[in-house]
């Protein structure tokens, strides 16, 4: 069967493949400028400190851009451009002015942010990390020490200095965070400058009162990223264990007005990207309790995570509307209101940020480390973690896959004439990767407490299973469903883009809220799975939410521009019903689904309405577990099995080579036949299967599937997927001589 896999959810990065064509400055070679060269460059460059102070803003502005852009502004952005405008703002960077630097700052951060074309520029062209970053935060850490130790130099600063100090320093983080988010190269030049440092400063407890609030959480949020699979980065950590301690610290904080508490999740966050590193270091002297509050971690983040799911997406979805309506109604006016309806939508897209950063955690908490498996639960089968019983509780249909199992090493010889030169060492293939469960028992055990927090869920024996599925899940249900700005390019027709940003936020949120979930249903299934037969209730309920989940997300309002993410949603959808579906099937309850004649129905028709494959292997996933249920579904079962039947005829009628993942869904439905129909006894199999003729129509099937999957799944490409439609062949065959007993037997 099919394994929906774990997904660790990791921000996107831009490829940096187009950067490197970008030509390097001569460092040795003045910035040079054209005499046709816009005004404001001139005055950056040659200006007193007025003129650069206005220049810096001016350009930033020109820089920007915008579809109702004049040609005087593309003109003059090429002009910029030309005359490396990039460099004249890093050079600026240096300049003994704050306000010049102030200025120089911001627009590089606003650039960097939102014109991909530009941060190429500054990470390749002028090496904004060495030339612009490195020389700066020596002048800023100066600063922000006098600030924090309370020197008397930093008594001599007025409101204003400091302002500006800080309002840089924001910047720059700001800048080298949104660079590194973007750019695999950002990060490679982020290490040689040795940032991380700088970072952890504004993290130590002696700079809660001293600095702001958001420098402190943009120093964590850049700190999160440049740890993200960085070794040189989380190599720090292992040497400096003050850095970890003020991390855990921050963490463990229970009412404070020093730090905000997304801060303290990203923190959290940070040591979830160093822990394992830190834990399977030998010979660094990291003290025990340092260990051992690293592997309590989980237990310790997951209340603070929750706080920050909390978000009302459909009242956010209901703003954001009303916002971009106002918008368009009033025009690109510098009204004061104009300002504050575009710092509202700014406000609503950091809090789907957020929430997607914290929803991230989340799942590769779930993703990496698992669950403590309960001492009575059966041992685990390997390649049996998608429901397929190896035993032969349900009848003859499953002793036929054992004996495949054993037997897979002749399945190179299924016909005479097949191909002779495959390798035999293929079928040594397996389906899953070993689930390490002694590591999950390590940070997720039902016992112990956390060493610096007072939360009662850290102290408490309580599963982080059982955890999760109270605190965490009915928030994740609120972010899956679809709003009104969901899925759709432009729901109010704005052309300052703002539109498009929310509904890429709002679509994003849904995806990694679904992944979450879905990550957790798959380590209960792997490593706990007894807690299914305890929860059939809960089960329930989520079943009868992911349906309407369903329901929402196809009925949501789209466009060619989604339909991406709108499949894209519902293929993980299935996957988290699909894992419920086998949670019934192991407590023996199929029949318990809350499922109806029309709802199977609707999932039929999901499936023929897609063109993805991945999806479609889902979709029949489900109803070939919905097609089990008995007694008393004879007519789903005849829907169901039908569907299965005609769409495997229809892939093998093909007479041209298509690619090989198109067949996965073949042989999924072929398993699924297999399933459903396993012993004569059901309820369903003589009205449906002998009945409806089911028998001479896989005989039929038989020979296309055969050529079908040796002329289009290449044992050296899809390797696995071909051992599993050669083993789906073995079946087959086996199947038919057994129905064909079976039917000898009613006479």
């Amino acid at each position: 069967m099919g394994k929906v896999e774990k997904k660790r959810l990791n921000r996107p990065r831009v490829s940096p493949a187009g950067i490197v064509s970008v030509k390097p400055n001569d460092p040795t070679q003045a910035l040079a400028i054209s005499s046709d060269a816009p005004l404001a460059l001139k005055k950056l460059a040659n200006g007193d400190v007025n003129d650069k102070v206005w220049a810096a803003a001016s350009i930033g502005y020109l820089l920007k851009k915008s579809p109702d852009s004049t040609t005087e502004q593309v003109m003059a952005r090429k002009q910029l451009l030309a005359n490396n405008v990039v460099g004249h703002l890093i050079d600026a960077l240096s300049n003994p002015s704050i306000e010049v630097v102030l200025q120089a700052s911001g627009s590089l951060c606003n650039l960097a942010m939102t014109d991909e074309d530009i941060a190429r520029e500054m990470i390749v062209r002028n090496d904004f990390f060495e030339n612009g970053v490195a020389p700066l935060i020596q002048k800023l850490s100066e600063n922000l020490g006098d600030i924090i130790s309370n020197t008397p130099k930093a008594a001599k600063m007025d409101v204003d200095e400091r302002n500006s100090i800080f309002a840089v320093t924001k910047n720059i983080i700001s800048t080298t965070w949104g660079l590194s988010e973007n750019f695999d190269i950002a990060i490679k030049k982020v290490n040689k400058i040795q940032i991380v440092p700088f970072l952890m400063s504004f993290l130590s407890n002696s700079a809660f009162d001293k600095i702001p609030k958001s420098i402190i959480e943009a120093a964590a949020l850049c700190l999160y990223t440049l740890t993200d699979n960085n070794q040189e980065a989380q190599q720090l950590f292992l040497h400096h264990q003050d850095y970890l301690k003020s991390l855990m610290h921050i963490v463990g904080l229970e009412d404070n007005n020093f730090v905000t508490g997304f801060t303290q999740a990203i923190s959290g966050g940070v040591l979830n990207n160093v822990k394992y590193l830190i834990l399977i270091s030998e010979g660094m002297g990291i003290p025990a309790e340092i260990e051992s509050s690293l592997q309590e971690l989980n237990r310790v983040l997951l209340p603070v995570l929750n706080k920050h799911i909390q978000m009302n997406i459909q009242d956010c979805a209901k703003s954001a509307e009303q916002y971009v309506q106002y918008i368009k109604s009033n025009g690109p006016s510098e009204s004061q209101q104009y300002s504050q309806e575009h710092s509202a939508l700014n406000d609503i897209l950091d809090q789907a940020t957020n929430a997607k950063l914290v929803l991230e955690l989340l799942a590769n908490i779930f993703a990496e480390e698992g669950a403590s498996p309960d001492d009575d639960d059966e041992p685990r089968q390997k390649g049996n973690s998608n429901g397929k019983s190896k035993s032969s509780e349900n009848g003859g249909a499953n002793e036929i896959n054992m004996d495949a199992d054993e037997d897979m090493s002749d399945t190179e010889n299924i016909d005479e004439g097949q191909d002779a030169d495959e390798d035999d060492d293929d079928e040594d293939d397996d389906d899953n990767e070993e689930f390490d469960e002694d590591d999950m028992a390590n940070i997720l055990a039902d016992e112990g407490t956390a060493t610096s927090s007072a939360r009662a869920f850290s102290k408490s024996s309580q599963s982080m299973v059982s955890y999760f599925a109270e605190a965490t899940v009915p928030s994740l249900f609120n972010l899956m469903m679809p709003t009104p700005v969901s899925f759709s390019a432009s729901p109010a027709d704005c052309d300052n883009g703002i539109t498009q940003a929310l509904s890429e936020a709002f679509s994003t949120l849904h995806q990694v809220s679904i992944d979450c979930f879905s990550n957790y249903l798959l380590v209960v299934e792997e490593a706990q799975k007894t807690w299914f037969v305890t929860n059939i209730s809960l089960l329930k309920t989520w079943w009868t939410k992911l349906l309407d989940l369903a329901d929402q997300t196809m009925g949501a309002q789209t466009s060619d521009v989604c339909k991406q993410q709108r499949e894209a949603a519902m293929g993980s959808i299935f996957g988290c019903m699909w894992v419920c579906l086998r949670g019934f099937k192991f407590a023996n309850v199929l029949e318990q689904v809350p499922v109806n004649q029309s709802q199977v129905s609707a999932i039929i028709q999901v499936c023929q309405s897609s063109s993805l494959p991945s999806l479609h292997v889902k979709c029949i996933g489900v109803l070939g577990l919905l097609g089990c249920r008995q007694p008393g579904f004879v007519t789903e079962n005849k829907m169901i099995g039908t569907f299965l039947i005609r769409g495997i005829q229809a892939s093998i009628s093909q007479n041209e080579k298509v690619q090989a993942e198109s067949l996965e869904p073949v042989v999924e439905a072929l398993d699924g036949l297999f399933d459903i129909y396993s012993d004569c006894a059901f309820d369903y199999d003589k009205p449906v299967f002998v009945d409806g003729g089911l028998l001479k129509e896989l005989r039929g099937i038989l020979p296309g599937y055969r050529k079908i999957i040796r002329l289009c799944i290449d044992r050296r490409t899809h390797r696995q997927l071909r051992g599993r439609a050669d083993l789906a062949l073995v079946n087959l065959r086996a199947f038919i001589d057994f129905k064909a007993q079976e039917a000898k037997g009613r006479q």
